[in-house]
């Protein structure tokens, strides 16, 4: 008897579905395994760029490379374990209550606020007294139960004092600062360095064998709209990739209230951005025997009816329900109470959504999950991208704008140099040619050198004016450095003024900022050599010395025969001793303003090396770490952990399945 075309049409389904979840399961795997060592590579090689240690932005950036690494991992590892199924919802909704009544027994905390940086979950197990701690790294702890709850109370200590003190520290010290971009940054700032964070990620406590252990774990997330630890807030995408399946609770007593829905809004773009989707979670309308108190049966009712209509969209089932009532009944074995509180019905419908499906919502979450890790990675990627391409252009516009400053400074010190020394020339040819006869009435070759320094060359005017030359420039040159030397500073925190931060947190960015190994001080600069080789007697050397011997040899004659005989002679030779002075004082001030210049060149040089390097490595390296962004947002923005059935039947026929053969001509 031949099949119908629908009974047919199910087996075929029944057949690719088998082989479907067949072999995605490994096809997940190895894209895990892959985008895992992908991963491992490129922040390996991020890592061996010089300075990487000290680095401010690049080395956090790895930092969650690595987590993002294990988290991919975990991702494969969680493939084998059972049901993940993840109850998430604002504030105290009764989660933890939910839980003890979901498993018959007391074992979540309740009436305490969630915690924000860890998940619990439940699993049944023979050994009750060892719980397990998972780290942000990976490694795994086994600790007593009461030894676990210890260490989590003293991280929540620990937290909720830092917590205080940075809050304390923000309000203090935000009223120095005016604008919004200084605050952030210094709210930023605050609780980078002062708000501890544990490392803790989840821990997996111990639970008596119950009946919906056998398929599931249970799994008890943080409030999602609180404000616990200072600025610290935790999103719904941060867990939601976790979640084989969701148990969304909503409040009964505020169904209206906008906070839920905002919140289902942004789980829905967040997952969007992913490719993912909300089809794995149901709704427990919870406190819903307050409503019935208030008003009875048809105020359940109503209540019921207005969550679907907001929420219907979501949610494939909206279960009304009290905790309270469920956990209270099967505490005291009050079988009215199991029955109205909705506990029952609330079973019913976790088997019926989550168990049929619990293959595949297994498989897609982990493969959204995937996708997701990998988004957020690489939205940081582009961020720090963005970030770097900035430094790297302000890092060669500064270079080049310091550069077009100093051809300016130089070009004022050269015209400077040249009215200096037209002047001086100007005088001494001026007392060349009226003062230089009066040598002849001097017998003594002191007297003449004495008449050389004060009439002739003027050595004190000029060494005053010498003096003046040089204080002048070494205010130019110090100006000049004061200005440049903090423009060339790459800063963690761009717009924050690191002056007005208390001493703690200053040490705190001082590697970013601290120039003091490359200070400039333009009071060494020294040009007076030149000059005091007047007062070594430089110029009754050379010719000039040979003019003023002549002068001694003619001193028997008459005065006018003298001046007659050598006058021309002398002033010639005074013309060129101050050429020859004015090219050495002028090559010694070249020389002294030109080491000071280098001097200040290189210092800036440093400055802006070394602070690029304590943000981002060696800027030497940063072509290579941008194509490493580029590489790993390349990779992070397509994980392929899909197994598309196009390309399952492409396989299946390709291995010779025959499906015609098999079933339509059965």
């Amino acid at each position: 008897m031949r099949l119908s075309l629908d009974d047919r049409a199910r087996m075929l389904f029944e057949v690719v579905q088998e082989e479907y979840f067949a072999r995605a399961k490994p096809a997940m795997k190895a894209a895990i395994q892959e985008n895992t060592r992908a991963l491992e590579e490129i922040l390996d090689r991020m890592k061996q760029i010089p300075h990487y240690e000290n680095s401010a932005l690049l080395k956090p950036f790895c930092e969650m490379g690595d987590s993002t690494a294990v988290e991919i991992h975990q991702l494969g590892d969680a493939m084998e374990q059972p049901f993940m199924l993840f109850i998430m919802g604002m504030g105290k909704y009764g989660k933890s209550t939910l839980i003890n009544a979901l498993l018959r027994q007391k074992v979540a905390e309740m009436d305490f606020l969630p915690k924000t940086w860890k998940i619990d979950i439940f699993e049944s197990h023979e050994v009750l007294n060892t719980a397990q701690v998972k780290r942000k790294d990976g490694t795994v702890q086994q600790l007593g139960v009461e030894e676990c709850k210890a260490l989590l109370k003293a991280e929540e200590d620990k937290q909720a004092a830092s917590s205080r003190e940075a809050g304390e520290e923000f309000r203090k010290q935000s009223a120095a600062y005016r604008s919004i971009e200084e605050k952030e940054e210094l709210k930023k700032l605050i609780y980078d360095k002062m708000l501890y964070r544990s490392d803790i990620v989840e821990v997996r406590w111990p639970v008596q064998v119950n009946s919906l252990l056998k398929n599931f774990r249970l799994v008890d997330t943080p409030g999602l709209v609180q404000n616990l630890l200072g600025e610290v807030k935790v999103s719904i995408h941060e867990y939601y990739h976790k979640a084989d399946g969701v148990i969304w609770m909503l409040d009964a007593t505020t169904i209206s209230a906008r906070k839920s829905r905002e919140m289902m809004d942004k789980l829905e773009q967040a997952l969007s951005d992913v490719g993912g989707r909300t089809d794995n979670m149901i709704a427990v309308l919870n406190s819903i025997d307050k409503v019935r108190k208030s008003g009875g049966e048809e105020a359940v009712q109503s209540v019921t009816e207005q969550a679907n209509h907001i929420f219907g969209d979501i949610f494939k089932q909206i279960v009304p329900l009290s905790a309270k009532e469920a956990l209270d009944g099967l505490l005291t074995g009050d079988r009215e109470l199991i029955e109205r509180s909705g506990i029952i019905r609330l079973h019913q419908v976790i088997h019926s959504h989550f168990l049929p499906e619990a293959q595949r919502m297994q498989l897609v979450s982990k493969q959204v999950g995937l996708r997701n890790v990998c988004y957020q990675l690489g939205q940081e990627a582009a961020k720090y991208q963005t970030r770097l391409e900035q430094d790297l252009n302000t890092f060669i516009k500064g270079s080049e704008a310091f550069q077009e400053n100093l051809n300016v400074l130089i070009q004022k010190i050269d015209k400077s140099n040249q009215h200096f020394f037209e002047k001086y020339i100007s005088k001494v040819n001026r007392n060349i040619e009226t003062k230089a006869e009066l040598l002849f009435d001097y017998n003594e070759a002191a007297q003449q050198q004495s008449y050389l320094e004060s009439s002739i060359f003027q050595l004190g005017w000029l060494k005053r004016e010498v003096e003046k030359l040089r204080r002048k420039y070494a205010a130019m040159l110090q100006e000049f450095y004061d200005y440049h030397a903090p423009k060339a500073v790459f800063k963690e925190y761009v717009h924050l003024s690191i002056d007005k931060l208390p001493t703690n947190l200053r040490q705190e960015v001082q590697l970013q900022v601290d120039t003091q190994s490359f200070d400039f001080d333009a009071s060494s600069l020294s040009f007076l050599s030149g000059a005091g080789m007047f007062v070594a007697g430089g110029l009754v050397l050379g010719p000039l010395g040979l003019v003023l011997a002549g002068i001694a040899s003619v001193l028997g004659l008459a005065k006018w025969l003298a001046v007659k005989m050598k006058l021309s002679g002398l002033k010639q030779e005074l013309h060129q001793t101050l050429v020859t002075i004015i090219e050495k004082m002028e090559a010694e001030m070249i020389d002294s303003l030109n080491s000071q210049l280098e001097d200040i060149s290189n210092r800036i040089q440093g400055i802006r090396y070394t602070t690029f390097a304590e943000l981002h490595g060696d800027i030497q390296d940063s072509e290579e770490l941008l194509e490493l962004l580029v590489e790993l947002r390349s990779r992070m923005s397509s994980p392929d952990g899909d197994l598309h059935i196009k390309q399952l039947l492409i396989d299946l026929f390709q291995e010779g399945k025959q499906f015609e053969h098999s079933f339509i001509t059965r």
